[in-house]
């Protein structure tokens, strides 16, 4: 059983076997500003915030942290930074109104909110009262990840079963409706897209949908 548990975590941990793997290959660009990071500065970045997160905001295992920004390269190093610490991220449609937007903190119990610059308009109208830190402001992810006294990545806290995310739908019959997404989901579905499209690791994916 142990040995199962511990090959699950290894292959959970497929950031950091990039980083690796490939440290120098490119994981991230972003096509707006051009900004791009390597495998090795996204694991290294992530395993700093993930510090900062817990050290600063006092994230733990099993917390939800929400995001409502547009697509940044910010958003995956909250990501990989929350599946470190075991914790949950929870995107928010960028699209989202106010209302809906108060919805999916209630909802989700989320107990931090980063939120990007050009939609403080939105976020000063909401009524649920995480905390809310502006990405691009101070103690932002920046600040979070400078604050970690020891920068290197922790091993990952989280098991496959662990939830890793929730991701809401866009409530086109009423309410966003929250779908919890666990690790082995999530490795799952890579490896088996990766199969049916045929995508390797030379190959690049475009995303503009919401995050």
């Amino acid at each position: 059983m142990e040995k199962n548990v511990s090959t699950a975590r290894y292959e959970l941990d497929w950031l950091k076997r990039w980083a690796l793997y490939a440290p120098e290959k490119v994981a991230i660009l972003c096509a707006d500003s051009g900004r791009s990071f390597t495998y090795l500065e996204l694991y290294e970045r992530a395993g700093a915030l993930a510090k900062g997160l817990a050290l600063s905001a006092g994230i733990e295992k099993g917390d939800r942290v929400a995001v409502f920004a547009h697509n940044e390269p910010e958003t995956f190093l909250l990501f990989f930074a929350l599946q470190r610490l075991g914790a949950m991220l929870v995107p928010i449609n960028f699209r989202f109104t106010a209302r809906e937007v108060d919805h999916v903190l209630e909802d989700s119990g989320a107990k931090l909110l980063f939120f990007g610059q050009n939609l403080e308009a939105t976020v000063q109208k909401l009524k649920a009262a995480p905390r809310k830190i502006c990405l691009e402001g101070e103690g932002g992810l920046r600040q979070l990840a400078e604050g970690a006294r020891d920068p290197r990545p922790d091993e990952m806290r989280a098991d496959p079963e662990d939830p890793v995310m929730i991701l809401y739908t866009s409530g086109t019959t009423g309410a966003p409706k929250g779908a919890l997404i666990n690790h082995r989901m999530l490795f799952w579905n890579s490896v088996n897209t990766g199969l049916r499209l045929g995508i390797s690791g030379e190959d690049k994916t475009l995303i503009f949908h919401p995050l």
